[in-house]
Parts: structure tokens; sequence; C-alpha cells
């Protein structure tokens, strides 16, 4: 393998350990960590950087020290997506609670505004059913009375067959007796 691909290589995982979540040190050292496993496997294997065979075991190597570094990885960044996560999550949780006791507050709020609303409405029905309930009583009771004196009035007259009364009738001879003007009869 030549210096250009060793080179690009390293320009590679430096740039893939720099995006990453760790810092800049850790990336560094990561990288130092890689080189380092990649030529150790390369000289254990005892083949020559002019064998064309170099450049295959460079890249297998390289590819299997990644598979090893990548797990570690993953996993300090699944941590890190997990712990955002979770902060999202109690942001979220936090937000919604505050949504549900305001909304309670509002349904309470307008629960006692129906009340108070109906209350007022049984007040006035009730008033209103009180005076709807005298109108047409004091109605009956003044056609009670007015016909009682129509038929107070009627009565005698209609018994008597249009004569007079026994009572005038009466009078009338009480006053011939004593020799006073005699009543005019009718």
């Amino acid at each position: 393998m030549n210096d250009k691909d060793a080179l690009e290589t390293e320009q590679t995982l430096d740039a893939e350990m720099s995006s990453s979540t760790t810092t800049t040190s850790e990336s560094e050292v990561l990288l130092q960590q890689f080189k380092e496993a990649v030529w150790e496997r390369v000289r254990a294997s005892g083949v020559s950087e002019d064998d064309p065979l170099f450049d295959i075991l460079f890249s297998t190597v390289k590819l299997e020290v990644l598979l090893q570094i990548a797990p570690g990885a993953l996993e300090r960044q699944f941590g890190q997506w997990m712990e955002d996560s979770r902060s999202w999550l109690k942001e979220v949780k936090c937000e919604i609670e505050a949504y549900e006791d305001a909304a309670i507050q509002g349904q309470k709020s307008a629960i006692a505004r129906t009340v108070r609303d109906l209350v007022q409405v049984s007040d006035r029905a009730s008033s209103q059913k009180f005076f709807t309930s005298i109108v047409p009583a004091a109605g009956v009771v003044l056609g009670s009375i007015g016909i009682g004196v129509v038929l107070a009035l009627a009565v005698p007259l209609l018994w008597n067959r249009g004569e007079e009364p026994d009572s005038t009738y009466l009078q009338r001879e009480r006053i011939e007796a004593n020799g006073s003007e005699r009543l005019p009869k009718n």
C-alpha cells in the first residue's frame, strides 16, 4: 500500500471520529489507537509493504479493527441519544401536565359558570311559575264573586216571577195600616 492510500484512510478516519459526539482529545486518542492496532496486525502478518497482498491485508485488518471499535462508538452514540430522548420526554411530559392542569381549570370555571346560570334560570322559572299560577286563580275568584253577585240579584226576581218580593208587600201593608201614604205600585 502506498503512502497516498494510508493518508486518505487516516483523513477518512479522522473525519469520522471528529463527527461523533466525543471530544477532540478522545477522537485523537481513538484515532491513534486505531492506527496502532492496524499497523500492529499488519506487521504481525509478516507481509512486506511491496507485496501485492499487502493492500488486501491492510484493508482487511482496517475493516476488522473498525468492526471492533464500532460497537463501543455505537454504544456511546446510542447512550447519548437515549439520554437526549429521556430529557426531551421529560420536557414534553411537563408541558403536557401544564396543559392538562390549564384544561382542568378551564373546565372547572366553565362548569361553575354553567351551574350559576342554571340556578339563575331555575330561580326565574320558579318566580314566573308563582305569578302564572296566581293570575288564573285570581281570575277564577273574581269570576266566582261576579257570578255570585249576579245570581244574588237575579234569583229573587226569578223566584217571584217578576212580582214584588214578600218583604216589599208586607211593608206596603204596614204603611197602609198606619194611615200613611201609599207606596206607588210598579
